[in-house]
């Protein structure tokens, strides 16, 4: 119910300010620009880690949905 309201907040407080990172293509370049190289990496590495947490995040949810509606068990090797 809120996310609309919050989605207007957040683009009035960062909307303001996103002149001054023209020409810039990714948050990694503006990271760099603002912090140096190093903070490149860390923001390419948090967003590496974060993109694989929610696609396995996603599978694990297909997963149970297949396994929910398909009512198969599955084969546990022991």
């Amino acid at each position: 119910m809120f996310v609309p309201f919050l989605w207007l907040l957040m683009a009035q407080v960062f909307g303001k300010n996103i002149d001054q990172f023209q020409g810039y293509m990714s948050i990694s370049d503006i990271m760099e620009h603002l912090y140096g190289k190093v903070a490149r990496w860390i923001t390419n590495i948090a967003s590496i880690v974060t993109s694989i947490g929610l696609v396995a995040l996603q599978a694990t949810a297909m997963g149970c949905i297949i396994h929910y509606f398909s009512r198969s068990q599955l084969l546990m090797v022991r």
